[in-house]
């Protein structure tokens, strides 16, 4: 692939998480409740889940996306009417689909760090979210997808393997989304007067967990992972404990960035042991966001609106990574 390919794929990264943040953001400033927001978030990653295992021919990811651009459109059209948020709803399943399935054209090219640093980039600039931008972007995947030579002439649907790194990877990536999206709405909710510092405040988060491979230098994977995900249970405990206090909510949140990024030695581990293929991790990874996204929603929900029923239950997958890891080492010498 040459270096337009490249570029496509870093927009699509930015355009990714751009879409990602930039919605709920825009819901907490129109004033939709928590439950919304993070109904928002589930329908992102069930989108981004359909693309894997499920490979897209051209034309049906053209398909997607031309589902995408009417529904944002019908969201515009219905804005605050009773259909408003099922469009908007099932706008942000089409558009999730149609950008991951252009991405995974294009991901084997691309270095590991310099997608993290694309989507940070799209959370920054997050805040400038609305609709009639959405419905841009939305077109602009259309016109991507005309200069794109696609590999996949049908549609595949591709196994995945269940193995105990996928079990590992799944808790790690639960534990995060459980309160990822609530998060999102407390940081949007407590900067609702300064909205435009919403993207900064959330990649305080992703500073040294994008860098973690570059600066954690350790061969004892399975200690140093274990650990990480205690010291990390005990933060979201910190974070349930200051959830309506911005300082001391965000420190937390940005020392989560030391600890999360050790989910990279789980693929320093595979290519040592090659115990299963990357679209099983990438598949566990997904199933994990939407396993802890809708965990936490439950939680909310029955503990009568209660952040802090949410962050403990982080607390504790964050801990099951911690104790799987250990009983993983058990098998594996890592």
């Amino acid at each position: 692939m040459g270096r337009y390919s490249i570029a496509s794929f870093y927009l699509l990264s930015l355009c990714s998480g751009f879409l990602e943040m930039g919605a709920l953001f825009w819901g907490v400033s129109i004033g939709l409740s928590v439950v919304q927001v993070v109904l928002l978030g589930i329908c992102f990653q069930i989108g981004l889940l359909v693309p894997n295992p499920i490979k897209f021919s051209k034309t049906g990811t053209c398909y997607l996306a031309l589902g995408a651009v009417a529904s944002v459109f019908l969201s515009l059209c219905f804005f605050k009417s009773l259909f408003f948020f099922p469009c908007l709803l099932i706008s942000r399943l089409l558009s999730a689909s149609t950008v991951q399935s252009l991405r995974g054209f294009y991901l084997s090219e691309a270095p590991l760090l310099y997608k993290r640093l694309c989507r940070m980039t799209g959370f920054v600039l997050s805040p400038l979210y609305c609709l009639p931008v959405h419905l841009g972007i939305s077109l602009f995947f259309i016109i991507l997808l005309a200069f794109t030579q696609w590999d996949v002439q049908k549609l595949t649907v591709f196994k995945t393997r269940w193995t105990r790194l996928c079990h590992l990877v799944f808790l790690h990536h639960a534990h995060y989304f459980c309160y990822l999206y609530f998060l999102l709405y407390q940081i949007g909710f407590l900067l609702r007067e300064q909205k435009e510092f919403c993207g900064l405040a959330f990649v305080l988060g992703w500073i040294f967990y994008s860098l973690a491979p570059k600066w954690i230098k350790t061969s004892s994977y399975s200690t140093y992972f274990s650990l990480s995900h205690f010291i990390l249970s005990g933060i979201s405990i910190g974070m349930g404990l200051f959830v309506n206090q911005l300082f001391f909510f965000l420190l937390f949140w940005s020392m989560t960035s030391f600890f999360s990024g050790t989910i990279f030695f789980l693929d320093k581990i595979n290519q040592k042991f090659k115990e299963c293929d990357w679209n099983s991790m990438d598949y566990a990874q997904t199933v994990g966001h939407i396993f802890g996204c809708v965990l936490s929603l439950a939680i909310y929900i029955a503990f009568q609106h209660s952040m802090f029923a949410v962050m403990m239950t982080a607390a504790f997958l964050s801990a099951a990574a911690g104790l799987y890891m250990y009983s993983y080492r058990k098998l594996v010498p890592v």
